[in-house]
């Protein structure tokens, strides 16, 4: 098993083709504003970005992703620093967060104040929060995470194949080498990789290159015309 409910097979990349259609289908299902519609599209961004995979992810508490938790203003930080814990191997891990990714956050947190999924206004504990009961705030847990990728793709995204979570997070780390021609230095960096793991990535990747925050922009443009 991948860790996260899933049978353990070889990762594989998201055909374009499926990729466009399933990134239709997440903006169309958000704009329902329904809280699990919201919910997926800010978690299946965070991890397109290919910094973390699932179980950091849904680690991840709103704290470090918020610049100011007791603000108004929902604003969310370009980098994030996320805690040292078990989920990320008591790490303490940085990354950089796309834009798309950025607003679909700050779109769902949003509807977490609306629904009075917290206490209090003050974004602060789970960044992903379970479904079952907005009177006690309790973290998504993977398991929900996965079920939740592969209702959305049987009801919503319908692509041609099925795709796990890891094909998306390993999809989003190849599209960030390709826009980094290949300088696997720089995802090593943004995903937290050894040098070595971060070559396995790489391929015929023939694309300029620059700053992280260049590759997250180029992404975030490309994605825009698919």
């Amino acid at each position: 098993m991948t860790g996260q409910g899933q049978p353990s097979r070889k990762r594989v990349l998201v055909e374009p083709a499926d990729e466009r259609r399933i990134l239709r289908a997440l903006e169309a299902w958000a704009e329902s504003n329904d809280f699990i519609a919201l919910r997926t599209r800010a978690f299946i961004y965070l991890l397109w970005d290919g910094a973390i995979r699932t179980r950091p992810a849904v680690h991840l508490n709103a704290e470090e992703l918020v610049r100011d938790p007791g603000s108004s203003r929902i604003e969310v930080v370009e980098e994030v620093t996320q805690r040292a814990c078990e989920a990320n191997r008591y790490r303490t891990l940085h990354f950089f967060l796309s834009t798309r990714a950025r607003s679909a956050i700050a779109d769902y947190l949003r509807a977490v104040r609306k629904g009075l999924w917290l206490p209090t206004v003050r974004l602060q504990g789970p960044l992903f929060l379970s479904s079952r009961d907005p009177s006690t705030p309790t973290r998504m847990s993977a398991r929900t995470a996965v079920h939740s990728w592969q209702t959305f793709l049987s009801e919503h995204g319908k692509p041609s194949r099925e795709y796990q979570l890891d094909d998306v997070v390993y999809s989003g780390r190849v599209a960030f080498l390709r826009a980094a021609k290949g300088d696997s230095s720089l995802l090593s960096g943004h995903a937290n990789l050894q040098q070595r793991s971060a070559l396995q990535y790489r391929a015929e990747l023939e694309l300029p290159s620059g700053s992280t925050r260049e590759v997250l922009d180029r992404l975030h443009k490309q994605s825009r015309h698919s």
